[in-house]
């Protein structure tokens, strides 16, 4: 079995330095990458590990394990997982294994194409062609014996609030303020405040 609580500290690591990592060349498995986050998403969550298990790990499985963790490297059992394959089956899983094990999984047969995101997908990196098919290797063994580890992290995002505006001033130019807050594990790190005038 593979390290599975390794990988869940990586990628909280990962996150936090923004180095995704991706060992799945040549099975065209993808990461729609979450580049401009609606307002409404108070916290973000990019796949900061996307592995394709070494036949030691796997051990002739066809599954794809997945995960959801804080910036701590924690498992988070209440976050939702929305997977969705070509044939148009779709639902949510729950990281809700014992720690000896990845948080959850499903089944990859050799015909199917999933897609796996966090429940909020407008909020999500979204991995795309899962699968456990691989032409080249395929016609010399016939197996389909391929599994995944996916590692969603759980990061704040604080989306800037629309300034106020104050009174506008005796000359009739406006005063802007805006205070910016970068936050991490909901500790504040850093603050920046501007105020600005517009004639």
């Amino acid at each position: 079995m593979f390290d599975h609580q390794n990988y869940m500290q990586e990628a909280a690591r990962i996150v936090r330095e923004e180095q995704p990592y991706m060992d799945t060349t040549g099975w065209n498995v993808k990461i729609e990458r979450l580049v401009s986050p609606p307002k409404s998403c108070d916290v973000v969550y990019p796949a900061a590990v996307v592995h394709r298990l070494s036949d030691e790990e796997n051990g002739g499985q066809h599954v794809c394990f997945v995960d959801v963790v804080d910036l701590g490297g924690n498992r988070l059992r209440e976050e939702g997982i929305r997977i969705s394959n070509v044939n148009g089956y779709s639902n949510v899983i729950y990281p809700d294994k014992p720690d000896a094990e990845a948080g959850t999984n499903f089944v990859l047969n050799k015909d199917d194409r999933w897609t796996v995101s966090h429940q909020r997908v407008s909020c999500s990196d979204v991995v795309t062609d899962i699968n456990s098919w691989l032409p080249e290797v395929m016609k010399s063994s016939g197996l389909y014996h391929y599994s995944f580890y996916i590692v969603f992290v759980k990061a704040e995002e604080h989306n800037p609030v629309d300034p106020p505006i104050d009174p506008p001033p005796a000359d009739d130019s406006v005063r802007v303020h805006t205070k910016t807050s970068i936050f991490i594990n909901d500790e504040l790190v850093s603050e920046l405040e501007m105020e600005e005038t517009y004639p």
